[in-house]
C-alpha cells in the first residue's frame, strides 16, 4: 500500500482518541443544554407551583449536573 493509506498503531490510537474526544464534547454540550433548560425551569413561575420535595430534588439534580459538567470540561481541557 502507499504510505498515505497505511494503517499504523499510531494512526489507530490517534483516531480512537479523536473519536473519544468528539464523544466527550458531544456529551458535555448535551449536558450543558439540559442544565440550561433545568435552570430556566427553576427560575420560572412553574417551579414555584410544584411541591417542596420535587423542588428539593430538582435543586439536588441541578447541583449534580453542574458538578458533572465541570468534570467533563476539565477532562476536555486535559486532552
Amino acid at each position: 500500500m502507499c504510505g498515505g493509506g497505511r494503517i499504523t498503531a499510531r494512526n489507530l490510537i490517534h483516531k480512537q482518541m479523536s473519536d473519544f474526544k468528539d464523544r466527550l464534547i458531544d456529551e458535555q454540550a448535551q449536558l450543558e443544554e439540559k442544565l440550561m433548560k433545568l435552570d430556566a425551569f427553576r427560575m420560572s413561575e412553574k417551579f414555584d407551583k410544584i411541591d417542596d420535595v420535587q423542588k428539593a430534588l430538582l435543586n439536588v439534580q441541578s447541583a449534580a449536573m453542574n458538578t458533572y459538567n465541570q468534570c467533563l470540561k476539565e477532562r476536555l481541557e486535559r486532552l
